[in-house]
């Protein structure tokens, strides 16, 4: 079982309040970015992903590079099992979002 956390409050926004979303990647954008978190939230392990219909990849550091759409990309890192609130000797793996990376017309990235 897998969890999504996210590092800041911000990227929480950014991720999960679909009006903040629509604002900062439009209506197209925000609903990549909503599909694929539900997917990932629905996967039940990190080999899953080779299922997910997009590239990805990792880096050196071990992350995992998610492609939402031609512009956007999902960068994830696994930050370990942890106990499943209120389900005694159950164990949920934690994969936190780092950060949205925006690939932007001139080719430059933006966070």
């Amino acid at each position: 079982m897998l969890e999504l956390r996210f590092r800041t409050k911000e990227l929480r926004d950014h991720c999960c309040d679909m009006d903040h979303m629509t604002r900062a990647w439009g209506a197209e954008g925000a609903t990549c970015l909503a599909r694929r978190l539900q997917q990932l939230a629905a996967m039940a392990s990190l080999d899953d992903v080779m299922f997910l219909p997009c590239d990805s990849a990792r880096d050196a550091d071990g992350r995992l590079w998610l492609r939402v759409d031609p512009h956007r990309v999902i960068v994830l890192s696994d930050d370990g099992v942890r106990p499943l609130r209120g389900a005694a000797g159950h164990k949920v793996r934690v994969l936190m979002v780092e950060q949205i990376v925006t690939q932007e017309a001139d080719g430059e990235g933006r966070v």
